[in-house]
């Protein structure tokens, strides 16, 4: 008989949701501390631009797996090891690609929305311009690898799998959603508006793909595609 598959199959969660304050500030100083380094060696242009898209993602996933190493030896499998891989990796790419769909029909909603009430179009910030083909390069493996690994690994794992452990579904999706739309900061507010609304929906639609899976693994997949379609974009346009 297969064994059942979902969140709720996974053991309790041992950490607690504040536990993401002190591990997302360490990551944030680290990185900040290793980019400021790097700097003293970098020529300014492009390469410092995609040397902060690398260490950033680097010192997150760096410091929730020191987190639970060294805190939570037993939890490695209650922040979503995957049991059945080959069906994450079919969840995740059904699902990213859902994602992407209902994030585009909202972020279209919200994006005239603001051009009707501002009179212009929001111009959201993603990726540094005017980069080289190794530096394209670069930048896409940071988007399409590191950042959905890392992000995943904090906000589901850490953050939605203490939630979850005390709330139900909806509110514990819900504030990680936002927290995670909350790191993804634009100086424009109306363009911080509009990607804050796409990024709840990506919030929730992989807080749900890890709850229906219990894996890590099936959000991480539709993360990567989701930065995967939005990076092609980018590079296209």
């Amino acid at each position: 008989m297969e064994a059942p598959a979902g969140l709720s199959a996974r053991p309790r969660a041992t950490w607690r949701w504040w536990e993401a304050i002190p591990v997302f500030a360490t990551s944030f100083l680290a990185a900040g501390l290793v980019v400021a380094g790097a700097f003293a060696f970098v020529p300014e242009g492009g390469w410092r631009d995609v040397a902060v898209l690398v260490i950033f993602p680097l010192a997150l996933a760096a410091t929730v797996a020191l987190w639970f190493r060294g805190l939570h030896r037993s939890s490695w499998r209650a922040l979503g090891l995957p049991d059945r891989p080959v069906r994450d990796l079919a969840w995740g790419a059904v699902g990213g690609a859902a994602i992407y769909m209902v994030a585009t029909m909202v972020g279209a909603l919200v994006s005239g929305l603001i051009e009707r009430t501002a009179g212009r179009a929001p111009d959201v910030e993603q990726l540094p311009e005017a980069l080289s083909g190794p530096q394209w390069a670069v930048a896409g493996f940071a988007a399409i690898v590191l950042a959905p690994v890392a992000e995943e690994l904090f906000f589901r794992g850490l953050l939605f799998g203490a939630l979850r452990g005390r709330m139900p579904f909806l509110p514990a999706a819900a504030i990680s959603a936002v927290v995670f739309a909350a790191t993804h900061f634009q100086p424009d507010a109306f363009s911080y508006l509009l990607l804050a609304s796409v990024i709840l929906v990506v919030g929730l639609g992989l807080a749900l793909i890890y709850e229906r899976r219990g894996s890590l693994l099936a959000p991480i997949l539709a993360h990567a595609l989701f930065n995967a379609v939005g990076f092609a974009f980018l590079v296209g346009g």
